[in-house]
């Protein structure tokens, strides 16, 4: 199963996280005010619990951004927007 590695959550702001593509770890940040996640709340109401129940869409959603960008020069890394986690949510739909 993929995996979000090295995650390390930033109160207020998002989580920082590292994936491994083409061999490479890679950064990448979701902010936590991300619209799509903010729809997913329900019935998790922590930032780190939505993360962790999501993994896989954001999983997907930073392998296709590293895919398409690369390295991120950024020390955040990437930012996973709303509409990347949507795309991979549906690519995985689709599979």
């Amino acid at each position: 199963m993929p995996q979000l590695d090295n995650i390390s959550f930033d109160q207020g702001n998002g989580v920082v996280f590292t994936i491994e593509h083409a061999g490479t770890p890679i950064r990448c940040f979701v902010e936590q005010s991300n619209q799509w996640l903010k729809q997913k709340e329900g019935s998790s109401t922590s930032f780190p619990s939505l993360v962790q129940r999501y993994a896989q869409v954001i999983h997907a959603a930073a392998i296709a951004k590293a895919a398409q960008s690369g390295a991120s020069s950024d020390p955040w890394g990437h930012l996973i927007t709303a509409e990347d986690l949507l795309n991979a949510q549906q690519a995985m739909r689709n599979v």
